[in-house]
C-alpha cells in the first residue's frame, strides 16, 4: 500500500474568515499534506472558504452537515448524509481540531457536531485524532461525560496548553492518554504585507497593536466593556502619547472584529489615536504584522500567539480561558488582564508594567519561543505515526 494516496479528513472551523483557525489549517497542510502522497478533504460551515484559503493543493472542502440529533435525521431523509458518510469511510484518518473546540458551555447541539464524526470513523474502524485542541470549560455533566466518553475512545489526544491538559484530566481522561503540545500557529510563516495604507499606518515601530474580537462583548449582546477599554486607551495616550492601529481577525455576521474597533473608537475622547484598518489580512500577514508594533494588546487568542511567535511583548485581555492557558505556557501571566470590575484599571497597570520591562520581557519570550515550537512540531510526528499505522 505504500505507493497508495492516504485519505484525511478534518474538521473545524475552517474558511468561516478566521485568521487564527486559517492559521491552524495552513500549517496542518504544509506539514503533513503538502508535497506528499496524501489528499485532504476539509469539513467546513463554508466550504468555498476553504478553497480559496488553500488555493492549489490536494485539498477540498465539503459541507459539515449535521450527523446526530434532529437536524441529522432531517439530514439523513433528505439524502445529504450518504456522501459526507462515504467521505469518513475512506478517511484513513480522521482529525477534529485545533483551535478551542472541546468545550460545552455553548449549546448541545454543537458538543454533537464535535463528537459524531469522530463515533463514525471509530464505527469505520477509521484512526481518530484531536489536532492541538483547546479544551474546556466543561459545565454540564451529560455533555461532559459525552465528551469524555469520545476522547477517551480517539487514538490520539494532543492539547495545545498545560491548562487544557488539566481540564481533561479533570473530567477523567486517564492522563497518559493527553500529549502536551503547542498550538501550530507558532510555526506559521509571517508573510511581508504590501499594503500602503496599513504601513503607513504602522509607522516605524512606535505604535501599538490593538487586536479586538466580538467575543469580548458576547458577540455584541453586551458592551458593557467596551467604555472601559475605550478610557484605558484614552488614559495611555495621554499619559505616554501611544498611538494605537487596530487590525481585524475575523469578519462574519455577527463575529466582525472592525465592528468592534470602531465601537471602541466611537468612545474614545482621543479618536485620533486610534487608526481603525477595515481590510482584513491574511494570517501571515497578521503575524508579520504583529511583530512591527512596539508591543501587543491582544484579545484576539491568535493574535497573542501571532505577537509571541514574533518576540514582541504582549498585554493579553483574558475573554476566555484559552487566553490564560497560552500565556501561562510562557510563564508570563503577570501580563494577563481579567474582565472585571477593575479592567480598565488592570489594563493600563499591565500595559505600563509591560512599557518598564519591554526589553526582559522580550528575551524571555526569545528563550521560550522555541520549546513551544518544538512542542508544536512534535504534534504533526504523532500525526505522522498514527497515519502510518492507519495505512
Amino acid at each position: 500500500m505504500t505507493g497508495e494516496t492516504a485519505h484525511i479528513l478534518i474538521s473545524g472551523w475552517y474558511g468561516v474568515d478566521n485568521a487564527g483557525d486559517d492559521a491552524i489549517l495552513i500549517e496542518f497542510i504544509r506539514q503533513l499534506v503538502a508535497g506528499r502522497n496524501r489528499s485532504l478533504t476539509v469539513l467546513s460551515e463554508r466550504p468555498e472558504g476553504v478553497d480559496a484559503l488553500v488555493g492549489e493543493t490536494a485539498t477540498r472542502a465539503a459541507f459539515h452537515y449535521d450527523v446526530l440529533g434532529a437536524r441529522g435525521l432531517t439530514n439523513l431523509v433528505r439524502g445529504r448524509l450518504w456522501a459526507h458518510l462515504r467521505e469518513v469511510r475512506r478517511a484513513d484518518l480522521f482529525v477534529l481540531g485545533g483551535g478551542g473546540l472541546l468545550r460545552d458551555n455553548t449549546s448541545l447541539r454543537n458538543v454533537l457536531r464535535l463528537v459524531d464524526e469522530l463515533w463514525l470513523a471509530r464505527l469505520f474502524g477509521r484512526r481518530t485524532a484531536l489536532y492541538a485542541i483547546g479544551a474546556g470549560p466543561f459545565l454540564h455533566p451529560f455533555r461532559t461525560w459525552l465528551i469524555r466518553r469520545t476522547v477517551a475512545r480517539c487514538d490520539l489526544v494532543t492539547v495545545r496548553d498545560a491548562r487544557s491538559r488539566a481540564r481533561l484530566e479533570e473530567i477523567g481522561v486517564p492522563p497518559e492518554r493527553i500529549h502536551l503540545v503547542a498550538d501550530p500557529a507558532f510555526l506559521l510563516e509571517p508573510v511581508p504585507c504590501r499594503d500602503a495604507g496599513l504601513l503607513e499606518a504602522v509607522g516605524d515601530g512606535t505604535a501599538v497593536g490593538l487586536f479586538p474580537s466580538q467575543g469580548f462583548v458576547d458577540l455584541g449582546r453586551d458592551r458593557s466593556h467596551v467604555p472601559p477599554l475605550a478610557r484605558a486607551l484614552d488614559r495611555l495616550h495621554e499619559r505616554h502619547g501611544l498611538r494605537f492601529v487596530a487590525l481585524p481577525m475575523r469578519r462574519a455576521p455577527g463575529h466582525d472584529d472592525v465592528e468592534v474597533a470602531r465601537w471602541v473608537r466611537d468612545r474614545m475622547v482621543h479618536r485620533e489615536a486610534l487608526h481603525v484598518h477595515t481590510a482584513y489580512p491574511s494570517a501571515g500577514e497578521l503575524k508579520w504584522l504583529s511583530g512591527r508594533f512596539r508591543f501587543n494588546i491582544t484579545v484576539r487568542l491568535h493574535a497573542l500567539i501571532f505577537s509571541l511567535g514574533m518576540d514582541t511583548p504582549a498585554v493579553a485581555v483574558n475573554y476566555e480561558p484559552k487566553v490564560a492557558g497560552v500565556l501561562g505556557d510562557f510563564g508570563l501571566d503577570r501580563y494577563l488582564v481579567a474582565m472585571g470590575e477593575s479592567f480598565e484599571t488592570d489594563l493600563v497597570d499591565r500595559v505600563e508594567l509591560c512599557m518598564a520591562n519591554l526589553g526582559s520581557y522580550a528575551a524571555e519570550i526569545a528563550a521560550r519561543l522555541p520549546a513551544q515550537q518544538e512542542r508544536a512540531r512534535e504534534t504533526f510526528r504523532l500525526l505522522e505515526q498514527l497515519l502510518a499505522a492507519a495505512r
